[in-house]
């Protein structure tokens, strides 16, 4: 039986939310190109300004669940009409996570759970993720962050605030702290046990320089 048809496509960022409110048919069994029109009439705008979310898209969600009960679905050929203006980042990014934003268009793997609370931070409002068992959590940072960072080389900094709350006492450092990546080419910053153990249970500011020398370079330059 196929479900409820709402909810198909999301977009977020800078705290403007929007909904696209047009239907589409589905088939089972057979692939159906669909397609959704920018129009601000097909969609349905939960917080901010349309016109807002325009000017910065930090998250698409496409839902790929039709059927109540069993179903796996297949997802091809995503595209847009056009070519997004990326622009050199300059100024200052950041996610405070407040209430408007959320997640703020990061996504994680390897987490057994991923909640928004105000009860935490530095100051309050953070990203709480759970532990999923033996592996390592990565956030991926949302488009915001990422770009031409050119003009920040030697001069520019990433800064992040960490608290890891637990009662054991094992230490186990993951291979780096941050990876940066793009077109060929990767680099990595390292995580030393004091860093570790300066972060548990305690909010801990790291601030990691866009220097060449203290990054690792495993791919490209």
């Amino acid at each position: 039986m196929i479900s409820a048809n709402n909810d198909k496509i999301e977009l977020k960022g800078g705290g403007n939310y929007a909904k696209f409110i047009g239907s589409f048919s589905m088939l089972q069994d057979t692939f159906i190109r669909t397609s959704a029109s920018l129009n601000p009439t097909d969609w349905n705008m939960v917080s901010g300004t349309w016109a807002g979310l325009m000017q910065s898209v930090e998250f698409i969600r496409i839902r790929t669940e039709y059927v109540n009960g069993d179903e796996y679905d297949l997802l091809d050929n995503v595209g847009l009409t056009f070519t997004p203006i990326i622009n050199v980042n300059q100024g200052y990014v950041c996610s405070p996570f407040d209430s408007l934003d959320g997640l703020d268009g990061w996504n994680f793997i390897n987490a057994a759970s991923i909640a928004s609370v105000n009860t935490e931070g530095n100051p309050s409002n953070c990203i709480r993720i759970g532990d999923a068992g033996g592996s390592l959590s990565y956030g991926y940072a949302p488009p915001k962050f990422r770009g031409d960072l050119s003009s920040l080389k030697g001069t520019g900094t990433i800064t992040f605030d960490v608290k890891d709350i637990t009662n054991l006492t094992n230490l186990a450092l993951p291979p780096y702290l941050v990876r940066l990546a793009g077109v060929g080419r990767e680099a990595t910053y390292p995580i030393t046990a004091n860093d570790a153990a300066t972060l548990k249970n305690a909010w801990h500011s790291f601030t990691l320089p866009l220097d060449s020398s203290l990054w690792t370079i495993t791919l490209g330059s």
